[in-house]
């Protein structure tokens, strides 16, 4: 393979999320690819969003 065929082939390189692996040194995923951990964070989050919903509205209801 030459050095151009080479580059072309890394040009058009697709990545998949599920497909690259993470480093997690501080052990901070149970997944070990980027596809795994953004459906983690995306968990948490929303779980975060639900408790900040239902907070306010608890709020609302004392005023």
């Amino acid at each position: 393979m030459t050095f151009k065929e080479l580059v072309n082939k890394v040009r058009n390189l697709v990545l998949e999320a599920k497909n690259v692996t993470i480093e997690d040194t501080e052990n901070l995923f149970e997944s070990d690819n980027v596809e795994g951990a953004l459906k983690e964070l995306a968990t948490e989050v929303n779980g975060q969003r639900a408790k900040g919903i239902t907070i306010a509205n608890d709020l609302i209801d004392m005023i």
